[in-house]
């Protein structure tokens, strides 16, 4: 589409990259951003800085480390789908406990960490090296509009065909799965603040909230890109371009301009040590409302929200 879709690509990606540095400067600083949520999210930021630093770097480099640099930039985005997909499941998970169990509570919840970053980064290897079989079959093995031809015209996919069923179909996938947590996350939502069984309604109304704001990073972007890409349309793919390289400062906004993290810079002496122990509070919820959210709760659950 022309020199203009090349600078809004460098444009976005520069900016998401600051500010996706940004947040992980956050995460490191904040006690009360490291918990499960918050580690899930410094991860997918992880996913995401990795693959947009080696798309960048893929535009300048030929041969090997063109080869190299997109298989780094397609594991990156692969796994950055895993991370979205464990975060929409994490946070449909801790809303229905909290609204048909009444389960809330704080922690770093290691255990589930380790198991959320087991199938978030070894899903994508698992189809990155389906991939690399392909690519590496011998000749006349296999279809050639299959083989992903990595780092032959670009670094990136060199066939569209491959590109759709290596890429789009497990991105189209995550999107539909993400599509049902949400729909019944809303439902639980729904049911739980219409009725008083419930004693913390308005925190999982403010919860849902934030889960909305992750639905629109996580879908919205790629929805427009699987459009875009179904219709060829020029106007879609601008749209599509824009939203996918500014995703770091969409979480930028959503999770890390918050009273939350502010509160927490700004309790800390020059020095990066806190003025006093951090607190938890069930996303940011006031301490009466986490107090009676507890109420009847187990006290051996680890289950927070974002």
């Amino acid at each position: 589409f022309g020199a203009y879709m090349g600078y809004i690509t460098f444009a976005g990606l520069g900016v998401s990259i600051i500010f996706l540095i940004l947040h992980l400067v956050a995460f490191v600083l904040v006690a009360d951003l490291r918990n499960l949520s918050g580690k899930n999210l410094a991860s997918l930021c992880i996913a995401l800085l990795v693959a947009y630093s080696s798309f960048m770097a893929g535009q300048i480099l030929k041969g090997t480390a063109c080869f190299v640099v997109a298989i780094i930039t397609y594991y990156s985005f692969l796994a950055s789908f895993s991370w979205m997909l464990t975060m929409a499941f994490d946070v449909w998970r801790t809303l229905r406990l909290a609204t048909a169990e009444l389960r809330v509570s704080a922690g770093k919840q290691w255990r589930k960490f380790t198991i959320y970053s087991l199938w978030s980064w070894l899903a994508p290897a698992i189809i990155l090296t389906s991939a690399l079989l392909i690519e590496t079959a011998p000749k006349n093995s296999i279809p050639d509009d299959i083989r992903p031809d990595f780092g032959v015209d670009s670094c990136w996919f060199g066939q569209r065909k491959a590109l759709l069923i290596y890429f789009a179909i497990p991105l189209a996938v995550v999107m539909v799965l993400n599509a049902l947590f949400f729909a019944s996350a809303a439902h639980m939502v729904y049911s739980t603040t219409s009725t008083t069984r419930f004693t913390a309604s308005a925190g999982t109304q403010r919860d849902f909230r934030l889960y909305i704001r992750l639905a629109l990073v996580m879908g919205l972007t790629w929805t427009v890109g699987l459009i875009a890409g179904i219709l060829d349309n020029e106007g879609l793919w601008y749209a599509f371009v824009a939203l996918n390289t500014l995703q770091g400062l969409f979480i930028f906004l959503a999770f890390t301009c918050t009273e939350k993290v502010i509160r927490g810079l700004a309790g800390r002496n020059v020095d990066g040590r806190p003025l006093r122990p951090p607190s938890f509070s069930w996303s940011g919820a006031s301490t009466d409302s986490t107090r009676k959210s507890h109420l009847g709760s187990d006290p051996g659950t680890t289950d927070t929200l974002y």
